[in-house]
C-alpha cells in the first residue's frame, strides 16, 4: 500500500531551499555534522534525498534510507551522477547498513513520526549499532515548545491543537506550505524536552550540544512574506551526540 510520501513526493521535490526546515532546520544539522569528507554518512528518513546530495557533493559515503519507496524512487532518478546509496528501510530496522559501519548519522524531521516511546528506543539502539566507535549522531526534530505556543507563520497552519498541554505527549496536526502555496498535512508526534533528552542517554549516547535555530537577517529577506514568529519562538531542536 502507498503511503502518504508515496504519494506526495513531488511537494519534496527540490533542489534549493522552499520549505521552511531547509532555512531553520537543515543548515544547522550539515553545520553541526562537520566536516564529512571520505566519511561514511548515514541519512536516516532521507525522503527524496535533498540533505544525502549535498553530503555526497561535499565529499561523503552517504547511505541514505526511507521507508517510502516513492521517495527512494524519486531520489535514486534525480541525479544519475550522485553517488548516493539509496535503500527502502526503516530506522526501526535498519537491515540494509551493517554494524559499526558508520561515522556519522543523521536524522532530520523523523522521529518526530514514531508513535511509541518505545519506538524511539528502538530506532535509537539501532543507530548506536551501526555507529562506529565514538561515531557521531545529529537529530533534528520539531521543538517541543511547538504545542503550547502553536506559533503564527505562512509557513505552517497548525490545525485543531486546542487545549494544548505540555506534558501531553500527544499528536499535532499540521498543515505545511512551500514558498509557491503547495502543502501537505501532516501529524507530529510531540515530545517533551527531558523525554527527547534523556531518550538518548538512557539508549548510549552523549550529548555534546543542543541549538534551537532561529532566522538570520538573510533567511526572513527570503521571501518576506512566509515568515511569521520564527523571530520570538523556536521551531527546531537539533542535538549532536556522540556513541558512548
Amino acid at each position: 500500500m502507498k503511503s502518504k510520501y508515496d504519494s506526495n513526493v513531488e511537494f519534496w521535490n527540490r533542489d534549493s531551499k522552499i520549505i521552511q526546515s531547509d532555512f531553520l532546520c537543515r543548515p544547522h544539522v550539515l553545520k553541526l555534522l562537520g566536516g564529512v569528507k571520505d566519511k561514511r554518512i548515514l541519512d536516516a528518513g532521507c525522503g527524496e534525498g535533498y540533505l544525502s546530495r549535498i553530503l555526497s557533493n561535499q565529499g561523503a559515503m552517504v547511505v541514505a534510507i526511507d521507508s517510502s519507496r516513492g521517495m527512494i524512487e524519486k531520489a535514486k532518478n534525480y541525479s544519475k551522477e550522485n553517488k548516493v546509496k539509496y535503500c527502502v528501510d526503516s530506522i526501526l530496522s535498519l537491515k540494509t547498513v551493517r554494524k559499526n559501519s558508520i561515522d556519522k548519522a543523521i536524522s532530520v524531521m523523523v522521529f518526530n513520526y514514531l508513535n511509541k516511546k518505545s519506538e524511539w528506543n528502538i530506532a535509537l539502539r539501532k543507530i548506536h549499532g551501526i555507529l562506529k566507535k565514538s561515531g557521531e549522531f545529529v537529530l533534528a526534530l520539531q521543538h517541543p515548545f511547538e504545542i503550547v505556543h502553536s506559533p503564527k507563520t505562512n509557513w505552517i497552519d497548525h490545525i485543531k491543537n486546542e487545549n494544548k498541554v505540555y506534558w501531553d505527549e500527544k499528536g499535532i496536526f499540521k498543515k505545511l506550505f512551500d514558498f509557491r502555496g503547495n502543502s501537505f498535512r501532516t501529524k507530529n508526534i510531540h515530545r517533551t524536552f527531558s523525554t527527547i533528552l534523556n531518550k538518548l542517554i538512557e539508549n548510549g549516547f552523549e550529548i555534546k550540544r543542543v541549538l534551537e535555530p532561529k532566522p538570520s537577517k538573510k533567511d526572513l529577506r527570503s521571501f518576506k512574506r512566509m515568515w511569521g514568529d520564527e523571530i520570538k519562538y523556536p521551531y527546531y531542536l537539533i542535538i549532536k551526540s556522540i556513541k558512548k
